[in-house]
């Protein structure tokens, strides 16, 4: 009988021991799960703000803007404030959410000038392609023939299609144009053809005495679009004379086309002083013009 109560006690006690532990280990369980820290999602980037864009090194910043449409924001850069003559900008696109750079997708800018008593008129513009640089900057080059004043006024409008969103969207933004001290745009208006041509002389960084570099954008008004196009087919003859001195100067090349209506030669300035860069052009060996001159100083 004691042996029988001895067993009977001590299963009790076994069973009571491994109710605790079973307890114990689904407590622990509990407490192990109740623990541990739950995956949470990132939170997104703050917007696109001025203060965290920079600006690239040796360039202003003209404008910036928000395109709605197409969850895009711009920044507009040169190197320098717009002017009459053959102008570069450099736009850079970043994703209005996120902050992202935008890379891909088109963009596309229009410059308009608006002068008082006239219709609005775009200027000529070198297309730009849908790729950006190895800066991650879209580039467009326009011939701003103007200087703006009381009467007239340039805007721009770009243009965006977000190839990750596809949407799309435009902002515009205007800027102020000045007049230069020497000549670097001509319009061609009674050319044997009957067309209408636009030419901006590219000035190299540093002009000098000797050899130079001398490049002109030529573009044709399309009177049907009221658009430019470059102009890719014509022969460039190039003369230089010194109107104070009364002399030219030898070893001029003639532009020939690179592309997107460029034509590059070289002009001689032989000495110092306000100088004429006289320039023909031809079609299919006839005579467009020979009226086109452009004036330079030479510094000493």
């Amino acid at each position: 009988m004691y042996f029988i109560l001895l067993n009977s006690f001590c299963f009790q006690t076994y069973l009571n021991t491994m109710r605790n532990t079973f307890l114990c280990f689904g407590l622990a369980i509990v407490l192990f799960a109740s623990c541990k820290k739950e995956p949470t999602e990132q939170p997104p980037l703050p917007p696109v703000n001025t203060g965290t864009v920079q600006t690239p090194d040796g360039m202003i910043k003209l404008s910036e803007g928000y395109l709605m449409g197409a969850n895009a924001k711009v920044f507009v850069y040169a190197y320098q404030n717009l002017f009459v003559g053959f102008n570069t900008l450099y736009v850079a696109a970043y994703d209005s959410t996120t902050g992202k750079r935008l890379n891909e997708g088109n963009l596309f800018c229009t410059g308009v000038n608006s002068t008082l008593g006239q219709n609005p008129k775009p200027c000529a513009k070198e297309e730009l392609t849908s790729k950006v640089d190895s800066s991650q900057l879209f580039k467009v080059s326009f011939i701003l023939d103007k200087p703006s004043s009381d009467s007239t006024n340039w805007t721009f409008a770009i243009s965006y299609s977000n190839s990750a969103t596809g949407r799309n969207g435009t902002a515009v933004f205007s800027s102020t144009v000045s007049k230069t001290t020497d000549l670097r745009v001509l319009h061609l208006t009674q050319s044997t053809d009957s067309n209408e041509y636009v030419v901006a002389y590219i000035p190299p960084s540093k002009l000098k005495v000797g050899l130079n570099d001398a490049e002109f954008v030529i573009h044709k008004y399309n009177k049907d679009t009221k658009t430019y196009s470059e102009e890719l087919n014509l022969t460039t003859v190039i003369s230089l004379f010194m109107p104070s001195m009364g002399h030219g100067s030898p070893n001029n090349v003639n532009p020939l086309h690179t592309a997107n209506g460029h034509y590059l030669g070289k002009s001689n300035f032989t000495m110092s002083g306000v100088w004429e860069i006289r320039l023909s052009l031809y079609k299919n060996t006839n005579l467009l013009s020979d009226q086109l001159v452009f004036n330079y100083t030479i510094a000493n």
